[in-house]
């Protein structure tokens, strides 16, 4: 009898274990149901199938949750966390952190975009490093058309290699710090009972990835770049107040005494510079307020305040002349296909007002090249035709396509091509009606994916093996 009880002991143990998932993705929300289709759809298209989202509802007021309701009667991998009372995004991550019951953790923001390979290729890279966390460079895009070029968080760096990430990294670089920026995937069992602080409203990510360094995380970075992050008036992050710093350095004092001798001398910089953003913020504020006089006072007392907000005003000058005189709008059209002399023979395809040639292997461009396909299809405008499995790949680095056709039978498309059209990608015929409401409802990212004919061997990829995340 006991070692029945034992052997149904261990085949239950078995079954929670193969029902658990690889991956919790918590996703805090409040009022963002402009962009929380793209980016739910973004999550559930991942390669990585074996994933449940964690939405933590922050007490919306716009149609978040009756949005959710309707994603999650169509897959059970979503579920939902609801508050009655909006108590900030580190209160609502942390309620789907005891939720979660993935090997990883990844954060994603509700108005945000996934590649759909992003946590297959993270989670391999980390294996292979045997990181505790595991993040990729940010991928900036604008709804729309923009006054700045979008690129990455990080610029072109020209990084080959997995960088690991120091708390003294991670203090650098201004008072946000743009590796706070960053959207880590964690293992799960190194967080532990690490929680975001809550009484941090802004910078509350920067702080968490601090203490989670600082207790001997293993965090590393890798030169590639699958998250793109939409920047836009209504992000929570676009200004800081004067009473977001006050907190923020509140919250770098509190982990001074975990620092290291150098590292306490970085910190120290960045809170003079927290300081200054936090004076050139009041002014701005002052300014909005027509408070003239405290305004004049703080800048004859802070000559480097007074600097800055000078910079602030030339900047905010220069958009303006940039918004009277806009760019030329980009192609309506464009081609994402390796160089000409791999191209189908598919009708249309010569007519392409522009062609994006791209390699014929995923990992020999890096995140700031990808982020020229973002750059030049983010248009709403836009029509995409793909070609091929690295088309494909490619894809997923474009924000706003209206529409393409599809010419080609599903035994065509490259493998995964039915998971993306199944997640918010759609198929319209060449002869399809695009007035028709349903054909409007489907075009959210619809994609014409023509099958690659049989391709030269493949370039090899500048990443040194042991760190390549997929075989091209």
């Amino acid at each position: 009898m006991e070692k029945r009880d034992q052997t149904i002991g261990a085949r239950c143990a078995h079954d929670k274990a193969a029902k658990r998932p690889i991956v919790s993705v918590i996703m805090a929300n409040f009022n963002g149901a402009a962009h929380l289709e793209s980016a739910v759809h973004s999550v559930l298209a991942q390669s990585l199938e074996n994933l449940e989202l964690l939405f933590a509802d922050d007490a919306s007021t716009d149609a978040s949750v009756r949005l959710m309701t309707e994603i999650i009667a169509q897959d059970r991998r979503v579920k939902l966390l609801r508050s009655d009372v909006n108590a900030g995004p580190a209160a609502a991550r942390n309620r789907a952190l005891d939720m979660a019951r993935g090997t990883w953790i990844a954060i994603v923001d509700s108005d945000d975009l996934l590649h759909p390979e992003r946590f297959e290729r993270l989670t391999g890279t980390a294996h292979a490093l045997e990181a505790d966390a595991i993040a990729d460079d940010l991928i900036r895009f604008h709804d729309g058309t923009s006054d700045s070029d979008p690129g990455t968080l990080l610029g072109d760096t020209r990084q080959w290699e997995p960088l690991r990430i120091t708390p003294a990294m991670m203090l650098g670089k201004g008072a946000a710090g743009p590796l706070g920026y960053l959207k880590p995937m964690f293992r799960s069992e190194r967080i532990g009972a690490l929680r975001y602080r809550e009484d941090i409203r802004i910078g509350e990510d920067h702080e968490f990835y601090m203490r989670f360094l600082l207790r001997g995380g293993k965090m590393y970075l890798t030169p590639q770049s699958y998250y793109l992050y939409r920047q836009h008036p209504a992000s929570i992050s676009h200004r800081l107040k004067p009473a977001d710093l006050n907190s923020m350095i509140r919250a770098q004092d509190d982990l001074t005494p975990l620092m290291t001798g150098p590292e306490r001398a970085i910190a120290s910089r960045r809170r003079i510079e927290m300081e200054q953003a936090r004076r050139l913020e009041a002014c701005v504020a002052d300014i909005r307020a027509w408070r003239i006089l405290p305004t004049l006072g703080r800048l004859v007392r802070h000559p480097k305040t007074a600097l800055a907000f000078a910079q602030l005003v030339c900047r905010r000058l220069a958009s303006r002349r940039r918004r009277k005189n806009p760019r030329p709008e980009v192609a309506s059209e464009l081609l994402l296909a390796p160089p000409d002399g791999y191209l189908p023979n598919h009708a249309g395809l010569g007519h392409m007002s522009r062609h994006i040639a791209i390699p014929h292997c995923a990992d020999a461009w890096t995140g700031a090249d990808w982020a020229k396909v973002t750059a030049v299809t983010q248009h709403p405008a836009t029509q995409v035709i793909a070609v091929g499995a690295v088309g494909l790949f490619a894809l997923g680095y474009v924000s706003a396509p209206r529409r393409a056709l599809l010419g080609q039978t599903a035994s065509d498309w490259p493998a995964g091509a039915q998971r993306l059209l199944a997640n918010g990608y759609a198929v319209i015929s060449p002869g399809a009606n695009f007035d028709h409401p349903d054909a409007r409802t489907a075009a959210r990212r619809i994609v014409s994916l023509v099958p690659a004919p049989a391709s030269p061997p493949a370039r090899p990829s500048p990443l040194r093996p042991a760190v390549k995340t997929k075989a091209c």
